[in-house]
């Protein structure tokens, strides 16, 4: 039949052209060709080519070559290592496209694939004489360069498994790696979009990372040969019970400039048993420039638990951040901070902060400045405002600076009027300057934390100034036991902790003076009424209660392992005194003490009558005793001491009335025997006269 004969003459082309296949695979040995291949790359790039396996070429369903191991050594001048080495390379392609003069690879497939990338000092990198300077593919733009060695090409995927990137820059002191490395790809069509998905495992020396990483995204390289995006983006970062963080966004580039940005980015992180983070803004990325910039950066952080000391914690962060790759510097202007923390430690239990400024920070040096030139701090009770600079922030021996006023700073039962406080930190060295009204007075402090120290050592100075004490003891035991205006110098020690370790270790001197005041205990009272009723007036006061009254109140304490002990305390009142001696224990809160009421002293009688006032026991309920048999035993020793010196004076007058009773006279004999002489003189002058002029 006519119509069978072109079937036929199509029929046996077809088995011919099969025939002629089957010949030529059953014939073909590719090995024969290794030498010529290692030539040819050892001629073209001055490296050495070792195919260790044997190349086999099959063509059903597909032609396909395989490789066995295959290594490229390392670029002149860098280490003796291979630059890439694989165990197992194959690429399959589609035979009837070829018929059409189209390339189009089923796939590509390596296994076992190292890639050691360098970067030397001086900057030369063990990848660039593989395309040799003047040559089309080093001349030629990225997109360009790309669309020469790629032409038609189709690849349906590529699959790259259990491989490893080793990334060496000796001008950073960095290295990276990427291992295990596996990569999956959809159809690549240059101007195509192709969906990618990668996960590895990454380490790094500095910063230090240790991640598990994976990315999905639609990879699309534009018409122009140098715009291209990554769509969707997505990637996954996990260290393994640190952090799991997962970003998302759209990349778009040029390959020209070396420029990417992602507009819309997303980043949200979970710190297991701690809490989240999510960071959002404009990401933007100049490779030529080493320059990343955060724009309309906004980080939010939800925390509680874990190992923070704080029951949680939120805060947000705001500006725009910039980040000078090369240089490590990083920049961030505009910047906002917030926080509210919820903890114990924290007065009200919860801490508001708002505050803006700027950053300046060398990453690699760790030296720079956060520069918060407006800080406001609330709490339930109290709030402050002020400035604060941190420089070197990142270094051990940073410094802190600010300065801080509120209405009213309180830590209760103390709350500071019209407060100013200073907060400096260096080298681990805390100083707190607080300043203000306390109880009326004028209070100046100065704390020195040394956190060096385990436990942490606190020494503090306190000058005080007309405070009324009252008001101060009414807040302490709400009871004005005291009044009077106090002026006092404490220099005290102790370490942090709780109440009780506070007070145990609680070391120091204290000088004070209270003028002006009276004492309202009505036991205190009652008891000293006995002797004081000796030298002054009962005093009774406008509310009817029972009071000793005083001008000056004054004495020097020593104070050691939470006890305030004094040798010598001095009440003195118009007309009478008290001294005393003894111990305030704040540890376990009682006191011990022994006073000695007396006469005012006098001129010319500097110690009067007194009695014994022994207080003791717990402060809030204390004991009294007065020891009026040694008051009788003072008073009978005083009388005594009276009567010897009536005795004394009588002595002592009639001693001297016969002084003077032989001084007269002795005065009257020398009287008489100077008459006596004064005579025989004068008799003598005359008889001798007499006889000169019986001469003459």
């Amino acid at each position: 039949m006519p119509l069978l004969r072109p079937l036929a003459w199509l029929l046996g082309l077809l088995l011919l052209i099969v025939a002629l296949i089957a010949v030529f695979a059953l014939t073909f040995d590719a090995n024969r060709y290794k030498p010529e291949i290692t030539a040819l790359v050892k001629e073209q790039t001055g490296r050495d080519l070792a195919i260790n396996g044997e190349i086999n070429l099959s063509f059903y369903p597909d032609i396909a070559l395989q490789l066995g191991e295959v290594t490229l050594g390392n670029a002149k001048g860098f280490a003796d290592e291979n630059f890439a080495e694989a165990n197992d390379a194959r690429v399959t392609v589609q035979f009837l496209p070829l018929l059409e003069q189209q390339l189009k690879v089923n796939q590509v497939h390596l296994h076992g694939l190292k890639l050691n990338l360098h970067r030397a000092k001086n900057g030369k990198t063990n990848w660039q004489d593989l395309l040799p300077e003047g040559s089309p593919q080093a001349t030629a733009g990225a997109g360009e360069a790309m669309t020469s060695l790629l032409g038609g090409l189709v690849v349906t995927g590529v699959s790259v498994t259990d491989s490893a990137v080793n990334w060496r820059d000796e001008q950073l002191d960095k290295t990276l790696t990427l291992a295990p490395l596996n990569l999956k790809t959809g159809m690549f069509v240059p101007g195509e979009p192709v969906d990618i998905s990668l996960n590895t495992h990454l380490k790094q020396n500095q910063p230090a990372l240790d991640v598990d990483l994976q990315l999905t995204t639609t990879a699309q390289l534009d018409e122009n040969k140098n715009d291209f995006s990554l769509a969707k983006l997505t990637m996954q970062a996990q260290l393994p019970d640190k952090l799991a963080a997962n970003i998302v966004g759209n990349l778009q580039g040029k390959l020209d400039s070396e420029q990417a940005s992602i507009p819309d980015l997303q980043a949200d992180i979970s710190l297991p048993g701690q809490g989240k983070l999510k960071l959002s803004g404009k990401l933007e990325v100049n490779l030529a420039k080493q320059l990343l910039t955060l724009g309309a950066m906004q980080l939010q952080a939800d925390l509680q638990g874990g190992e923070l000391p704080v029951t949680s914690l939120a805060a947000t962060a705001g500006g725009d951040l910039s980040l000078h790759m090369k240089k490590q510097q990083l920049e961030i202007a505009g910047l906002k901070l917030g926080t509210d923390v919820k903890a114990e430690q924290v007065p009200g239990g919860q801490l508001q902060q708002q505050s803006s400024g700027k950053l300046s920070l060398n990453l690699e040096s760790g030296k720079g400045l956060l520069d918060l030139s407006k800080v406001q701090l609330k709490t339930a009770d109290q709030q402050l405002a002020g400035s604060l600079q941190v420089r070197d922030p990142l270094l051990p021996a940073r410094v802190i600076d600010g300065k801080f006023k509120a209405d009213q700073l309180s830590y209760p039962p103390f709350a500071l009027q019209q407060a100013k406080l200073g907060v400096y930190m260096e080298n681990g060295q805390i100083k707190l300057t607080p300043s203000g009204t306390l109880f009326k007075g004028a209070y100046q402090g100065t704390f020195d934390i040394n956190t060096l120290l385990t436990p942490v050592v606190i020494h503090s100075e306190h000058k005080v100034q007309k405070l009324r004490t009252e008001d101060l003891l009414f807040a302490l035991t709400a009871d004005r036991l005291v009044t009077g205006a106090l002026d006092m110098n404490a220099q005290l020690d102790s370490v942090a902790g709780d109440a009780k370790v506070f007070k145990q270790n609680l070391n120091g001197t204290i000088d004070l003076e209270l003028n002006d005041g009276t004492v309202r205990d009505a036991n205190f009272a009652q008891k000293t009424k006995e002797v004081v009723k000796l030298f002054e007036k009962e005093s009774v006061n406008e509310m009817g209660e029972k009071e000793v009254a005083f001008t000056k109140l004054a004495g020097q304490w020593q104070v050691q392992q939470g006890v305030f002990h004094t040798e010598e305390d001095v009440m003195t009142a118009p007309h009478f005194q008290i001294k005393g001696l003894g111990d305030v224990n704040i540890v376990d809160e009682s006191l011990d003490f022994k006073l000695r009421v007396g006469e005012k002293p006098k001129a010319g009688k500097p110690q009067g009558l007194f009695a014994p006032l022994h207080i003791f026991g717990a402060w809030n309920k204390p004991s009294y005793e007065l020891e009026l048999d040694v008051l009788l035993k003072e008073m009978a020793d005083q009388e005594i001491a009276k009567q010897k010196a009536q005795l004394k004076g009588k002595f002592d007058a009639e001693k001297q009335k016969q002084i003077d009773a032989l001084q007269q006279k002795r005065d009257e004999i020398a009287a008489r025997l100077k008459n006596e002489v004064q005579g025989e003189k004068n008799k003598l002058e005359d008889a001798l006269k007499d006889k000169l002029k019986s001469l003459f």
